[in-house]
């Protein structure tokens, strides 16, 4: 994370800056040969009429096992190198992801999960619905990868990331981004990342929300989401006495996702990025970043906010009860490339957050990943395409100067008997 005092109960965050993204399109006529040629052929033709290529998934073949997936940036910054460069947006194209998830980087630690989603209920019922003609299978991969500012200042990588299967096509993926300006928030991250995966995974359990295939209420899940995040706060502290260390040092912000096939939970304190895609192609934000009174403020894990009276303001949980097709939380090194996001309004001289993910960034990874896994590419080098698409998967990923973290689930079906 870019450099956040580690105030209380607020500290500074990085400034923010104007983006804007160029329309891009995916060639629907391209037929087989699409895919030993290039992934995404675009056309000054094609974008102007804006069609997205339609994927056929009825003969995808699934590899892999589902596995518990951990992974926090490597602490040293040798191997790693992001370009730095000024920012040209005009670049911001489909063939520039194309051109990075091509390429064949080293492979990093984590993998993709593979999910298979069994049943379907009504989310608010719990009545059994309509058995669908396909098959569903989740898909999620996630990265991360050190950015350029800390390479420069000989820094660790200060973000973390988490995801693992639950069962019934239930899984969480969390999104841990230390304080750029707390000595062991490279530690702090990683810690609460897996304890904050082990926490909800046990409150999922002990809800049965995975075997009843239910959503819980937004005021129950907001209750009990806080209270496991405040136990997630009492094992940091343990944490930090066990080491010896100041908790404040520890600062990390996180954001943790509980997908199903039915729906979504949220919750978060601090920062960073979450957006899901409905059934109907539609991208949509899951989750504010938290902003004090002050410019460039948040919240991290060890701010003082943990009294009754103080803590709802800062925690943000939100029940999603719409099907997802696919869904994507990150930090904030990932957000200008993704997200419409702190616009300056001429008109008030403010700036402004429309918050909202860009569709033209997120369906070409998500086609991608389906093609992928359709044509059985093997765990280790889509892993090493993503992790090397987040450092050079287009130009303001690439000029990025912070770490980078993005965590993406899909939502592939198949014709039963053909997965």
């Amino acid at each position: 994370m870019s450099q956040k005092t580690n105030n209380s109960p607020t500290e500074k965050a990085e400034s923010v800056e104007n983006h804007t993204v160029p329309s891009k399109a995916l060639d629907d006529k391209a037929g087989d040969k699409w895919w030993e040629d290039k992934w995404w052929k675009t056309t000054q033709r094609q974008i102007q009429k804006k069609t997205e290529r339609q994927i056929d998934d009825n003969l995808i073949k699934v590899f892999g096992d589902a596995q518990n997936t951990t992974n926090h940036c490597k602490k040293t910054v040798e191997n790693t190198a992001a370009p730095s460069g000024s920012v040209d947006e005009s670049k911001t194209t489909t063939d520039t992801v194309e051109n990075a998830l091509l390429e064949e980087p080293k492979a990093e630690e984590t993998k993709p999960t593979i999910t298979n989603v069994t049943t379907e209920t009504d989310s608010k019922t719990g009545n059994e619905t309509e058995p669908d003609t396909a098959e569903k299978k989740w898909f999620v991969i996630g990265g991360t990868v050190i950015g350029q500012s800390h390479i420069d200042s000989q820094l660790p990588c200060q973000d973390s990331h988490y995801y693992k299967e639950i069962a019934n096509g239930w899984g969480i993926a969390i999104v841990a981004d230390g304080a750029g300006s707390a000595a062991n928030s490279h530690l702090g991250s990683e810690f609460v990342a897996k304890t904050a995966a082990q926490a909800f995974n046990q409150l999922v359990t002990n809800q049965e929300w995975h075997i009843k295939n239910q959503l819980p209420s937004e005021n129950n899940w907001h209750v009990l989401a806080t209270e496991t995040l405040k136990t997630v706060r009492m094992t940091l502290e343990n944490y930090a006495t066990q080491k010896k260390l100041e908790s404040k040092s520890l600062a990390c912000t996180v954001i943790i996702v509980i997908y199903s096939p039915i729906g979504i939970l949220i919750t978060h304190i601090g920062d960073g990025r979450a957006a899901y895609c409905n059934l109907s192609n539609e991208w949509k934000p899951m989750m504010r970043p938290w902003k004090g009174e002050e410019a460039n403020a948040t919240v991290f894990m060890t701010s003082a906010i943990w009294n009754n009276k103080e803590i709802n303001p800062f925690i943000e949980s939100r029940v999603i009860n719409e099907r997802p097709l696919a869904f994507t939380l990150m930090s904030d090194g990932c957000e200008k490339a993704s997200f419409e996001c702190s616009q300056f309004e001429s008109s008030t001289n403010k700036w402004s957050d429309p918050n909202n993910p860009y569709p033209k960034f997120f369906q070409p990874l998500v086609n991608t990943l389906k093609n992928l896994e359709k044509a059985g590419t093997p765990v280790d080098e889509v892993q090493a395409k993503w992790q090397h698409f987040l450092n050079n998967g287009n130009q303001t990923l690439t000029d990025e100067p912070d770490d980078k973290t993005m965590v993406l689930g899909v939502l592939i079906e198949c014709e039963l008997g053909n997965g």
